[in-house]
């Protein structure tokens, strides 16, 4: 049981974490969730990110730029 002591799951991610797993400026990750592109939600004045939303939209948007590559 030690092992999983000092794990943390983080459910939720930043705007400036979720720059850093895109690799975009924390301006564009602002616009993408302004558009509805990423799912989000607004706690106060922050936004923040459910992991889980952001990795099924990458997998997502991984999978639109395959098809459109194909064609």
């Amino acid at each position: 049981m030690e092992r999983f002591e000092n794990t943390e799951i983080k459910w939720t991610l930043s705007v400036e974490e979720a720059a850093v797993v895109l690799d975009v400026n924390v301006n564009t990750v602002y616009e993408y969730c302004r558009q509805g592109m990423i799912p989000n939600r607004r706690l106060g004045k922050r936004v923040v990110i459910p992991r889980p939303a952001l990795l099924k939209w990458l997998d997502e948007s991984a999978a639109n730029l395959r098809e459109k590559r194909a064609i």
